[in-house]
């Protein structure tokens, strides 16, 4: 087996990990809740002149807290929405109850994060447990790296316990939805020890809470990293490394990305309805709008090219039939087709442009030329120019800015387009390209 074919195996077994594609499509579960979210947040911030005099009329002086009910009851539910479905789709890849799993976690999740606030009672000149609530700092996108190690730590306890026949089981005449719950007593119980231990012994360091100790240890360093130019760009660049060899490369990279612009996106959201800097570059959806038009390796003009300005047929009907796609960022035809997988010509374009796109937006967001994005969450098939506006809430240096990304990406596949175009050209008349050599 040669080495590519080794690489392609490890990267399927990775792609296909049960655990990887949990918290894959539980991150993008929480996609349905925050688009619906974003509507109320451009309604109110739309970019109209005169519009908060309208809104002010229609809702009152205290318009903008009204229209933030939503937005505060999906971004900042963001975090339990992800545990559930993390939860969900890791019990079901076991093959034990999906439901439970999820509701387990869900109990487990708040065994584990401190719900009460200490305050000074005047009358007792003490301090005392006086609340029972839960910060939304526990329950939004800031909570997402504990709600998905709940999660899979939940699911796995559960399943074990589960299938090792630890359970109370009731007589076979009893309805499945009764017996599936008393079956589920024993796992809820066994997963809320261990989190109220895990609980217990952080409250004896100096860190007191999990998600303190979860910010200092992990999260604050990875987001560190991945607001910086190069720890990003390394990250973008396996994602299509991956795609190079036959590899879905978002499958890949998607369970790390996803989180980190998660959270990017909600600070930038935070800082947006309060009237604050943004402060991060790489928010969602940055790479709908920088990285993935027409699908992963900015494949947009590239597609194009193949379609208008191709004289191979081959290479003119693909790319006909993968424009279409292409305009809604889905990029399989071309990818295939070509093909670019597996071909060494196109590999250099493919993350050149990529590259390009990571570089452009942060270049102009680093420099103040170009806004940065303010936590409006849009669907990853809009399309380009469209995407931008709605992003950036009508920022017209976004679009611009992802104008630029695409004359970039244009100038880098064209010589490439070139080269295949004519092989492909040369192929169907039945010739052999030759390689040009000089009289010496």
């Amino acid at each position: 087996m040669s080495f590519m074919d080794k690489f392609q195996e490890i990267g399927f077994k990775f792609s296909n990990q049960r655990h990887m594609d949990a918290i894959k499509n539980g991150v993008l579960s929480s996609l349905p809740a925050t688009l619906a979210g974003s509507l109320f947040l451009i309604i109110r911030f739309l970019p109209v002149p005169g519009w908060s005099g309208v809104l002010e009329t229609v809702l009152g002086p205290n318009y903008g807290a009204i229209l933030s009910y939503p937005v505060a009851a999906t971004f900042d539910m963001a975090g339990i929405i992800v545990l559930l479905s993390v939860a969900y789709n890791l019990a079901k890849s076991y093959k034990v109850d999906p439901f439970m799993g999820a509701i387990i976690a869900l109990s487990g999740y708040f065994t584990l994060t401190p719900s009460f606030h200490m305050q000074k009672v005047a009358e007792l000149d003490k301090m005392m447990q006086v609340s029972g609530s839960w910060a939304l700092s526990y329950t939004g996108a800031s909570s997402l790296f504990i709600t998905i190690f709940t999660a899979l730590v939940s699911v796995e306890i559960y399943r074990k316990v589960v299938q090792k026949g630890f359970v109370i089981k009731l007589p076979d005449m009893v309805p499945p939805n009764v017996s599936n719950n008393f079956m589920a007593i024993i796992p809820t119980f066994i997963v809320l020890v261990v989190m109220w231990f895990i609980r217990v012994i952080i409250s004896l360091t100096p860190y007191d809470t999990i998600h303190n100790l979860v910010s200092v240890m992990i999260q604050t360093p990875l987001l560190k990293l991945g607001n910086t130019f190069l720890g990003y760009s390394v990250l973008i660049f396996l994602k299509d490394l991956f795609w190079t060899i036959g590899i879905h490369g978002p499958n890949m990279l998607s369970p790390i990305l996803l989180p980190i612009e998660i959270l990017f996106r909600d600070a930038n959201r935070l800082a947006f309805e309060t009237g604050e800097a943004l402060p991060y570059i790489f928010a969602t959806p940055y790479r709908s709008l920088f990285i993935q038009l027409g699908g992963s390796g900015n494949t947009f003009m590239f597609t194009l090219m193949c379609a208008f300005l191709g004289k191979s047929e081959r290479v003119k009907s693909i790319g006909k039939l993968a424009l279409g796609p292409a305009i809604f960022q889905i990029n399989e035809p071309i990818i295939f087709g070509i093909p670019i997988v597996l071909n060494p010509i196109m590999m250099v374009p493919f993350l050149l442009s990529s590259f390009s796109g990571v570089a452009v937006g942060y270049l102009g967001m680093s420099l103040g030329l170009v806004g940065r994005l303010p936590g409006i969450d849009i669907p990853w098939t809009t399309p380009p120019i469209i995407n931008a506006y709605m992003a950036s809430n009508g920022d017209l240096t976004v679009v611009l800015a992802q104008i630029v990304t695409l004359m970039v990406t244009a100038v880098i596949y064209y010589p490439f387009f070139r080269i295949v175009d004519k092989q492909a050209l040369a192929e169907e008349r039945g010739e052999t390209i030759v390689p040009s050599t000089e009289n010496k």
